[in-house]
């Protein structure tokens, strides 16, 4: 029976995740950022739709560049705390931990040294799965706070734009209130 973090679920994983992971984004956009773009452009006076659409856009690049780069810094801290954590349970070979840890940044990708048994290669291989799992349940829920954070911040500071009352309506209604 294959364990969570076998080789070969892991291996799987990263190649679906070459077809899922864009599409999530392109979805991501669709439910988020459009209606986030309306809320905004909408809560604003014509007279100021140039400015509001300025500041929408450098945050929204802003927020892109830190999209990509924050969680990517996170992941590979986590990844190297949990490895090293997980290969000092492991009774190693002289030499063969400062090869691996040296290889830290490639994630998964890390090459076990040849002449290690199997058992420690199933073993060493074992550690680097549950550590890359580790760092992608700790990425994952980032998302989920800043999530929520954004809604909670949504909910809290974006006021309802009020009803513009058309004079010319208004003195229709009146008028004919009069008459009648």
């Amino acid at each position: 029976m294959k364990q969570p973090c076998d080789e070969g679920v892991i291996q799987s994983t990263s190649q679906s995740g070459k077809l899922v992971l864009p599409r999530m984004k392109s979805a991501g956009r669709w439910v988020l950022v459009v209606p986030l773009t309306t809320a905004v452009m909408g809560s604003v006076d014509s007279q100021r739709a140039g400015i509001a659409s300025g500041i929408n856009n450098a945050v929204a690049r802003t927020a892109g560049l830190l999209a990509i780069a924050a969680p990517g810094i996170v992941a590979l801290a986590t990844f190297s705390a949990s490895l090293d954590s997980n290969l000092n349970a492991l009774a190693l070979p002289p030499g063969v931990r400062s090869v691996l840890v040296a290889q830290q940044n490639k994630l998964v990708g890390i090459d076990i040294p040849a002449g290690v048994s199997s058992a420690t290669s199933a073993a060493v291989q074992n550690a680097i799965s549950v550590s890359f799992v580790t760092s992608f349940r700790v990425i994952m829920l980032i998302g989920v706070a800043l999530a929520l954070a954004s809604a909670l911040c949504s909910f809290l500071l974006i006021e309802g734009k009020p009803a513009h009352v058309d004079a010319n309506v208004s003195r229709r209604s009146t008028t004919k209130s009069h008459i009648g």
